[in-house]
């Protein structure tokens, strides 16, 4: 019985440290995997179809395939938080659509604190929003994108 409790004692512990050194972020690892694996981004899009364009890269510019067995980034809502902010923030964003894309790996850091640009979107339209950004704010797109990858 003492060996059983020693055990159940070393397992909380180590439980504990492994909670306590994840990083803070909404996105799981399967998510992160999906997100790294596919170049995963996020774009604006005049219709709910649109990928003639750029976007995000989601991936953050991860070049490195083995990176993506890698938890997440620790930094991942606030990263989102403020492309999803600067995406909202562009003149006439209004009536147009966020949309989840593949095929956009993050190459260049033009924003600071967003997710790197991809100049062009190579994939398709994996999910779009159902309404226009004009229905949410930046806290509702961020909850949609979790929710979504």
């Amino acid at each position: 019985m003492r060996i059983v409790r020693q055990l159940s004692v070393a397992l909380a512990i180590v439980a504990a440290l492994i909670a306590f050194n994840a990083p803070a972020s909404a996105l799981t690892q399967q998510q992160w995997t999906n997100v790294c694996l596919n170049f995963l981004g996020l774009r604006s899009g005049a219709t709910a179809v649109d990928v003639n364009g750029a976007g995000y890269g989601m991936d953050n510019g991860n070049n490195n395939p083995m990176n993506c067995l890698q938890p997440p980034p620790a930094n991942w809502d606030n990263i989102l938080n403020t492309t999803l902010t600067l995406i909202k923030g562009f003149p006439n964003s209004g009536p147009r659509y966020l949309l989840i894309v593949n095929g956009c790996p993050g190459l260049a850091a033009d924003y600071p604190g967003a997710f790197p640009k991809c100049n062009h979107v190579n994939g398709n339209v994996v999910i779009a929003t159902p309404l226009t950004l004009a229905n949410y704010t930046v806290p509702q797109l961020v909850v949609w994108v979790n929710a979504n990858l």
